[in-house]
């Protein structure tokens, strides 16, 4: 896949993966809240929250490197859970990487778009409209 059509696959799923990162910052800050919860709790959430952790690593590497998610059946290996901070930590820095690279796309799609026959990104508005707020009426002052 060429440069271009890549690019093109994350605008056209820019909605998705914009929900995928803040999904991706909530799970960082519920395992920050972990770390507080008595052990037994504490591991179980880590246990999903790593689950979590290590398919959201293989997607974004997949998409960063054009290789596939994931290799087939074999799930990737979560981290190891010995610290709700360092899982936290990990997390964040997913987000990060996907948000460069949604940037990254934005940016290419707005400078070589036409060139390319890449579209540039919607507006934010535009893509959700259930969160415009309606017209309101004019109040009447007869």
């Amino acid at each position: 896949m060429g440069r271009f059509e890549w690019m093109g696959e994350i605008n056209r799923h820019r909605y998705v993966l914009e929900h995928i990162l803040a999904l991706l910052l909530l799970m960082a800050s519920l395992a920050d809240h972990a770390a507080g919860l008595p052990l037994r709790r504490r591991r179980t959430v880590l246990e999903i929250l790593g689950r979590g952790e290590a398919e959201a690593r293989a997607f974004v590497l997949g998409m960063a490197t054009g290789a596939p998610a994931c290799g087939g059946d074999v799930a990737p290996e979560p981290a190891p859970l010995d610290d709700a901070a360092n899982l936290a930590a990990g997390l964040r820095v997913l987000a990060l990487a996907l948000g460069v690279l949604l940037a990254q796309a934005r940016r290419v799609a707005v400078e070589a778009g036409p060139r390319a026959g890449l579209s540039p990104p919607k507006p934010a508005g535009s893509a959700r409209p259930w969160r415009e707020a309606p017209a309101l009426p004019a109040p009447d002052t007869s």
